[in-house]
């Protein structure tokens, strides 16, 4: 099938069912072809069809510039949706590198958001995946409640016991809400030491 126009003749003999499965046979074949032998980003560059599929009879026309339209409607959409999705984890704390990996540290040599459309979709999932996963390989340095000394260490992921009362937080993929666990733990301390300090 190299010519630009294709008949099928003596359709006389063929159902409407036949004709139309025919149609479809070969949409479907030449959106596998585009698929599979792609050779460049452009779907539509990537269309070998040229002219016209036409069938007798029951005046169905399948022309290539249908396949072109929608080559560069696929394109568009998967462009908007990789751009819109990158936009959304940026504001939520989550970049790619120019590696496509996924990093929640802006600092990096991230990918300009122009350039989304240069990921692939599993980098997408994966950074959608780990957008609330906590870096622990942040550090942090201070003193805890009643003491002078200087700690410091790596950041850990905050359980419900870390939180006040009521405040909430995502961790992990997981709803967090706040026990006041360690508030109230602090405060029993603090007054335990009040109780037993002598005043002289």
């Amino acid at each position: 099938m190299k010519k630009n126009i294709f008949k099928i003749c003596d359709v006389a003999y063929l159902t409407k069912k036949t004709v139309l499965s025919a149609v479809a046979v070969l949409a479907f074949a030449g959106v596998v072809s585009v698929t599979a032998a792609a050779e460049t980003s452009n779907r539509a560059a990537n269309i070998k069809s040229k002219g016209i599929f036409e069938f007798n009879n029951y005046e169905a026309v399948f022309d290539a510039s249908d396949l072109t339209y929608l080559a560069d409607e696929i394109d568009l959409l998967e462009d908007t949706y990789k751009t819109e999705t990158v936009d959304a984890l940026n504001q939520i704390g989550t970049y790619y590198m120019v590696d496509g990996t996924a990093t929640h540290n802006a600092d990096e040599n991230t990918l300009p958001l122009e350039n989304s459309n240069m990921l692939d979709f599993s980098a997408i999932k994966d950074g959608i995946v780990n957008s609330q996963s906590i870096p622990t390989d942040r550090t942090y340095s201070g003193t805890l409640p009643g003491t002078d000394e200087e700690v410091t260490g790596n950041s850990s992921a905050a359980t419900a016991e870390n939180l006040a009362l009521g405040t909430a937080a995502w961790v992990d993929g997981e709803l967090i809400v706040g026990t006041g666990g360690d508030n109230n733990s602090y405060y029993t301390q603090g007054y335990t030491d009040k109780q037993y300090t002598i005043i002289d």
